[in-house]
């Protein structure tokens, strides 16, 4: 007998047990798979997005090895599986501000910072996509957190914070899209 360690079956190991994070995390990874073809990364590029995107959320399964998920996420995949999937996972969507604004900067210093499309991709379906798979946009992502969580929560002050590079790489997935 082989251990499947896909992306895949880790987020259906960890994440489909935690109800809407598990449709989240579905519906975030189809997009990815949707556009990637679309946007002149190599298989293995378009593969790696896929993956990031099932596991993006995976800290949500490990609130004992840090009380943030972006962290939780990365330090049990450095640890435990893949380390060098765990700097998308700890700078994922909105992590560049909240990270500081949680006093949580330094922890996610320790991780190196992806700049490339793949990340963008990732960060673009996470932000499009609401709590329960909802296609959203990016506006209408930003009024649902302030609504879920408040507009003095981390979280809408880290999507605020993030939104012009958010909207950029929205524009950027866009164009490709459509070229």
């Amino acid at each position: 007998m082989t251990l499947d360690t896909t992306p895949h079956s880790y987020a259906t190991w960890y994440i489909k047990p935690l109800g809407d994070r598990w449709l989240h995390t579905e519906a975030v990874a189809a997009k990815v798979a949707a556009v990637a073809p679309l946007l002149g990364l190599r298989e293995f590029e378009q593969n790696l997005a896929v993956g990031i995107a099932w596991l993006h959320d995976l800290g949500y399964a490990f609130p004992d090895v840090h009380p943030w998920h972006p962290l939780a996420g990365a330090l049990y995949l450095r640890e435990n599986w893949n380390a060098s999937i765990a700097g998308y996972v700890a700078w994922h969507s909105t992590a560049e501000h909240e990270g500081p604004m949680l006093g949580y900067g330094a922890e996610l210093m320790e991780f190196e910072r992806p700049h490339n499309l793949i990340q963008t991709v990732v960060d673009w379906a996470d932000m499009t996509t609401g709590p329960r798979g909802e296609a959203f946009t990016l506006q209408e992502r930003l009024a649902e957190i302030g609504n879920r969580h408040g507009k003095d929560s981390t979280q809408y002050n880290g999507m605020v914070a993030s939104f012009d590079r958010l909207n950029t790489g929205r524009k950027i997935i866009r164009r490709l899209v459509t070229a």
